[in-house]
C-alpha cells in the first residue's frame, strides 16, 4: 500500500470509532522552516479544537509491519490519554490577564520562516527570531503550545514589546535550563541539578575541551535558553574563555570554550554539512557560528571576511 492510499484507509478506518457527526480529513500543517507536514484532522461536534495526527511517521510504522487495526487502536487511545481543552479552557486563555503567564518565546530562523513571520509577532536576534506562544501544557509525550499570531495580539490589545517583556520573565521559569557535557549526555549520565553552572570545572589544558550542550528541561526548543538571562555569560566566566556557540538546532545549541585557536571557517562548514544531512530540515536554527566575547558581553556571528556585523547584549535582544 502507498503512503497516499494508506492516509485514505486510515481516514475511512478511524472514522466509525468516532461519534456520529465526527468528521475525519486530511490537511496540510505548515511547521518550523516552511515544512508541510500531512495530518490527520478529527473535529468533533461541540468541541472547541481539532486534534492533529501526524501521517507520516504512522505509514513508517505500517511499512515496519504494524497492523492498520493496532495503528487505529494506539490512535484511540493517545486521544483518550489527552482529552481535547474544554470551551471554557479556551475562553480563559482569550483573557489577557489569564494567559499572560502562559506566554513564552523560542527561537526559530529567520530566512526559512519569513511567510510565517508576516502572521506573528516576532522580535529579531542576530540572524534568528524570537517568537511567541502560549505554553499550555506539558506531559511526558510533549508538550501542547499555540502559537500567537497577530489577530490575537490585537485582541488583548497588546503590542510585540509586551510580549516579549512577559516571555523573557516567564521563559525560564516555565523551561528551567539544563546544561550538560556532550559525553555525560551521550553515555546517558542524568542531569540531577536542574543546571549545572556551578558545577562546571575550569578551563583546562586538555587536547580537546568539552562540549557542552544547552538546553531546557524537556528538551524541546531548548535553544532559547540562548537568550536566558546572564546564561552564557557565566558559563563563560567559569570557564574562563570566549565561547563558541553552535547551534545544533532549534532544540538546543554546543558550547565551546574559545580557549584555543580554533579555525572557525572549518566549524561552521561543518555546521552546515550537519544541518544539511543530519538534522530534519523542521528542526534546523542557523548555518551560522556564533561568538561570544566574554570583554564585550557580546554574541555576534562570525564572518569569514572579517566584516563587523551588529552585535547583540548576550541574554538580549530589543523589540
Amino acid at each position: 500500500m502507498n503512503y497516499s492510499s494508506f492516509c485514505e484507509t486510515l481516514k475511512l478506518s478511524l472514522l466509525p470509532r468516532f461519534a456520529p457527526g465526527t468528521t475525519v480529513t486530511m490537511q496540510k500543517v505548515r511547521k518550523n522552516n516552511g515544512i508541510l507536514m500531512d495530518a490527520c484532522c478529527i473535529r468533533t461536534p461541540g468541541s472547541p479544537c481539532s486534534p492533529l495526527i501526524y501521517l507520516r511517521p504512522l505509514y513508517e510504522d505500517f511499512r515496519s509491519g504494524t497492523k492498520l487495526s493496532v495503528i487505529c487502536d494506539n490512535i484511540m487511545k493517545c486521544l483518550s490519554e489527552h482529552p481535547a481543552y474544554s470551551s471554557g479552557f479556551f475562553n480563559k486563555i482569550r483573557d489577557f490577564d489569564s494567559a499572560k503567564d502562559r506566554i513564552a518565546f523560542r527561537l526559530i530562523s529567520k530566512e526559512s520562516n519569513r511567510e510565517l513571520l508576516s502572521e506573528i509577532p516576532w522580535v529579531p536576534y542576530l540572524d534568528l527570531s524570537m517568537v511567541f506562544y502560549l505554553y499550555l501544557e506539558s506531559t511526558p509525550s510533549g508538550q501542547t503550545t499555540a502559537l500567537i499570531r497577530n489577530h490575537q495580539m490585537e485582541q488583548w490589545g497588546k503590542s510585540t514589546g509586551d510580549l516579549y517583556l512577559l516571555s523573557l520573565m516567564n521563559t525560564p521559569s516555565l523551561l528551567p535550563p539544563v546544561l550538560q557535557k556532550l559525553e555525560d549526555l551521550l553515555y546517558g549520565v542524568p542531569d540531577d541539578s536542574g543546571l549545572v553552572l556551578k558545577e562546571l570545572p575550569p578551563a583546562s589544558s586538555d587536547p580537546l575541551p568539552p562540549l557542552y550542550v544547552l538546553s531546557n528541561r524537556s528538551g524541546i526548543h531548548g535553544a532559547s535558553c540562548l537568550l536566558y538571562q546572564d546564561i552564557i555569560k557565566n558559563f563563560a566566566d567559569q570557564v574562563g574563555s570566549d565561547v563558541l556557540i553552535l547551534p545544533s538546532s532549534i532544540h538546543e545549541v554546543i558550547l565551546i570554550p574559545d580557549s584555543r585557536h580554533y579555525k572557525y571557517r572549518e566549524i561552521r562548514e561543518t555546521i552546515h554539512k550537519v544541518n544539511s544531512e543530519d538534522v530534519p530540515a523542521e528542526d534546523r536554527l542557523s548555518d551560522q557560528l556564533y561568538l561570544y566575547s566574554r570583554k564585550q558581553n557580546r554574541l555576534r556571528i562570525w564572518s569569514p571576511d572579517g566584516s563587523p556585523n551588529t552585535p547583540e547584549p548576550a541574554g538580549k535582544s530589543n523589540p
